[in-house]
């Protein structure tokens, strides 16, 4: 099974975006202590409701394994950085941290 990018909200959970769900192409791109998530076919609404809850987002990747799981949990220590590109309906996410475990 392919992972699957997963975009909550902090505070309780909320499920904001699931790329598998609503078929999503997503890319993580390290660069230099953060990472570029980019997430294609999105409607601006979503980008919106994203912006709006910036400082609470949590981005999880799932990859599920045959006898296990693992999990990468990416976020923003402070404000993530998040843009929005209507030509392409992308939306890009930049963020500083991330956290791997199995689950």
């Amino acid at each position: 099974m392919a992972p699957n990018l997963y975009v909550r909200h902090a505070v309780g959970s909320r499920l904001l975006l699931d790329c598998q769900r609503d078929e999503l192409p997503f890319e993580i791109i390290p660069q230099e202590g953060k990472w570029r998530i980019v997430i294609g076919n999105v409607h601006r609404d979503t980008y919106e409701l994203l912006d709006s809850n910036g400082k609470e987002l949590n981005l999880f990747v799932v990859n599920n394994r045959e006898k296990s799981t693992e999990k990468d949990w990416y976020y923003a220590s402070d404000y993530p950085e998040l843009s929005y590109s209507d030509e392409d309906k992308t939306v890009t996410i930049v963020v500083d941290s991330k956290m791997g475990y199995e689950g």
